[in-house]
């Protein structure tokens, strides 16, 4: 074996150790969404945009939990990206569902551990809606820092932002652009699933709102921010951890 051979086995060595690690980065950040969309779900306050259709799903057919709605809607926006892309899709792109499957998980586990730690009864109205708050801002800083997780492993991205990243392709926008639109799309179809499910039993107003409320709106409009504020030392923890690839520099 000459010199060159012997730095390219050890290379990969040194590559392995590293892809392993931004898999665990990228699970650990697939974890965190989960559990940040069950933290501001479990506020009542309604929930993030792209977990709203669950939501309402699993208030209008509770047989199937959010979690599991959720995963079946990860699934559509995969079955999406192939349609959308047809042979330019990547058979790697599958392992968006296993991963889903793990943010699906941990947000029915969140929600069950937040289901019994709230069932304390709070009588104060204000410390209440004090901690309906946090539970807010906590959940968009926990999705944030899982955003920025998946992001610093680089190698799968959500089916959300996934999905977004194929359309803004397809119709050649940017993607801001287009991922302010997927959201809007998404609250508009949980208002009308609640419209159709739910006016006979709560009103208009009460089916509208049925899987969306100012929680909605708030994690709309601080999740990007969030992540630009997580972004950075993610980055760079994970930069110290497992090292750049080429695409990161």
């Amino acid at each position: 074996m000459n010199d060159n051979d012997t730095n390219i086995a050890s290379q990969g060595k040194d590559r392995l150790p590293a892809f392993l690690k931004r898999g665990v980065f990228l699970l650990f950040g697939f974890m965190l969404i989960g559990i940040g969309i069950s933290t501001t779900k479990s506020a009542e306050m309604g929930t993030s945009p792209i977990s709203s259709i669950a939501y309402v799903m699993s208030l209008a057919v509770p047989a199937l939990s959010m979690g599991t709605w959720l995963f079946l809607w990860f699934v559509i926006l995969v079955i999406a990206q192939i349609a959308m892309q047809r042979k330019a899709f990547s058979p790697w792109q599958l392992l968006q569902l296993p991963l889903a499957f793990i943010t699906s998980f941990f947000t029915d586990l969140g929600n069950a551990v937040w289901g019994h730690l709230l069932a304390i009864p709070i009588e104060n109205v204000a410390l209440l809606y004090a901690i309906k708050a946090a539970m807010i801002l906590a959940g968009i800083v926990i999705i944030a820092i899982g955003i920025s997780c998946t992001l610093a492993a680089n190698l799968i991205m959500n089916p959300g932002d996934a999905f977004v990243r194929t359309l803004a392709a397809q119709i050649h926008k940017p993607f801001p652009t287009v991922k302010v639109g997927n959201d809007l799309a998404c609250v508009l179809i949980s208002a009308t699933i609640g419209l159709i499910v739910f006016t006979s039993t709560r009103g208009i107003w009460g089916g509208i709102t049925a899987g969306i409320g100012i929680a909605t709106v708030i994690t709309a409009a601080l999740t990007g921010f969030a992540v630009k504020l997580t972004n950075p030392p993610i980055q760079a923890l994970g930069n110290s951890w497992f090292g750049q690839s080429v695409d990161d520099k």
